[in-house]
């Protein structure tokens, strides 16, 4: 079944947490998560759909409730399995041709 990513925020505005939550579309999840109670009441502010091989990440006693910035930061580590690319560096490429690829 796919996990939605459901955003929470105050009253205020300010970002609160986020809810993972097991479901077909996103408005079911955003009522699963406010029948269960695990959006505490707060502002649903969004919601993401996460790819199927990021869904397999996820640490099941993450799964429907209210995860703060901490318990973010575990997740997004959960689910980037790969580090990200190393920048290049590179010289200055030069416009000639090598001696013997010329005719």
């Amino acid at each position: 079944m796919p996990l939605f990513l459901l955003n929470y925020c105050h009253p205020d505005g300010r970002f609160a947490g986020v809810v993972v939550v097991e479901s077909y579309t996103h408005l079911h999840a955003s009522m699963k998560a406010e029948v269960s109670g695990a959006d505490r009441g707060l502002n649903f502010a969004g919601a993401h759909e996460l790819d199927a091989k990021s869904a397999r990440q996820v640490p099941a006693d993450m799964i429907g409730r209210l995860l703060e910035v901490g318990d973010i930061r575990k997740l997004q580590q959960a689910i980037t399995l790969e580090k990200p690319a190393s920048p290049t560096i590179r010289g200055k490429r030069s416009s000639a041709r090598p001696a013997s690829a010329q005719p």
